[in-house]
């Protein structure tokens, strides 16, 4: 890609393959396609309107909301109109959010619902700095949905945003091409981050996971983190990949169905992943118990991407073995040689238990049940230090430290 700012990215590719699947979102039980084409549009949308409210560049836009095409679109429309972006976990209290946005000197702060929007709206007269807020859903906020508060000029939808658009998709792509590269792009209040250093994190992230169109990459992460950050510009944007916001899914349920082939691991998650493998072990009897023990042995995860999973020799014999069964087998179906027999059996026998304590059969199950039946990594913006992280390589899924590739 030649284009060297985040927006820039977007308008480049929605150009080349507007159709393209950018990210899905998972909402009301389904799983929901955003084109690119659909994203630069929202995104335009809002960028034109911040700017058709008084939003300069240089000033500091908040984005707070669950994981979503809100909150890429918000971003990279504030972005190109020039603006620098506050991204906020939405975990955070009202407190913080109110603390984070006054350090970073905000004058307007975009929120995905009614929970975020009241962290901001209940405590207006501690940020006299931000002069508009605009939330997404509606829903439990009726004044803003009968326009009935006194500050409409200062409160509003994002699809009353969109209405003080004076420019179209095309201007709004236009003043993309006025933003400067080495222009702040985000900022977490003390820190911040231009276009062309982030676009290099993401390049990383992209070249260590060796990224391409085929691969869907599932957030466990809020988009906040930097590590999510530098996948979320490094799918869509930089490589083609499907980009997965679980939203308000569980982590096992938007696992399980998505399949992907790139992880952002939260570590509540592997630790719960860890603890309930140990309770299957632990309720299991007989060979199933053994199986289990055997493929489910603890070891680190290799901080290694291959293309394939390797199997080990205990696993190699197995297979080989009860190969060999079925071909003696099959010389001693047309004959009496009990010896043959015997031999067989024996043969039958020693397969098996080479089967199981290689653990063959165990892992794939357990990877499909928690969603890693195609995973080729999991990333950790925690460091290496993820409570179950030998699962991980139990399952033979590799680990990546992606504190490497971008810091917060």
């Amino acid at each position: 890609m030649s284009a060297d700012t985040l927006p820039g990215l977007l308008v480049e590719r929605a150009a080349v393959s507007p159709n393209t699947v950018a990210l899905r979102f998972f909402r009301q039980g389904k799983w929901n396609d955003v084109t690119l084409a659909q994203l630069q549009e929202k995104a335009a949308a809002i960028g034109s309107g911040l700017s058709a409210r008084g939003v300069k560049t240089g000033e500091v836009v908040a984005v707070i909301a669950e994981d979503g095409p809100l909150v890429l679109a918000a971003e990279l429309g504030a972005q190109g109109i020039g603006a620098v972006v506050l991204a906020l976990d939405p975990s955070l209290s009202a407190s913080e959010v109110v603390a984070k946005v006054k350090s970073a000197g905000a004058i307007a702060v975009i929120a995905g619902d009614q929970e975020q929007f009241d962290k901001i709206d209940e405590s207006r007269s501690d940020l006299p700095a931000v002069r508009l807020l605009v939330v997404e859903a509606t829903r439990g906020l009726r004044d803003l949905e009968r326009l009935d508060r006194a500050d409409q000029d200062r409160t509003m939808t994002v699809s009353q945003l969109g209405a003080y658009a004076s420019g179209t998709t095309t201007g709004w792509a236009s003043a993309v091409a006025q933003v400067d590269a080495n222009s702040l792009a985000r900022t977490n209040g003390l820190i911040g981050s231009s276009h062309m250093s982030v676009i290099q994190q993401a390049q990383g992230m992209a070249k260590r996971l060796g990224l391409t169109k085929t691969d869907s990459l599932c957030s466990l992460q809020p988009i906040a983190d930097a590590t999510e950050h530098a996948l979320a510009v490094a799918g869509p944007l930089l490589n083609g990949s499907v980009l997965h916001f679980r939203g308000r899914a569980t982590a096992q349920q938007a696992l399980r169905q998505v399949q992907p082939t790139v992880v952002h691991a939260n570590p509540l998650w592997l630790a719960r992943v860890s603890a309930d493998t140990d309770a299957q072990v632990a309720r299991a009897t007989g060979l199933k118990k053994f199986a289990l023990t055997k493929g489910l042995r603890r070891k680190p995860a290799s901080n290694v991407i291959a293309s394939g999973r390797r199997m080990n020799m205990l696993r190699l014999g197995g297979l080989i073995a009860a190969l060999a069964v079925l071909v003696m087998f099959a010389l001693t179906a047309s004959g009496n040689d009990v010896v043959r027999v015997l031999v067989a059996v024996a043969m039958a026998i020693f397969a098996v238990f080479a089967l199981l304590s290689a653990g063959h059969g165990v892992a794939g199950p357990i990877r499909r049940r928690y969603g890693l039946a195609r995973c080729r990594a999991v990333v950790s913006s925690t460091g290496l230090n993820l409570h179950g992280a030998d699962l991980l390589g139990a399952l033979q899924v590799p680990l990546i430290d992606a504190t490497q590739e971008a810091t917060s």
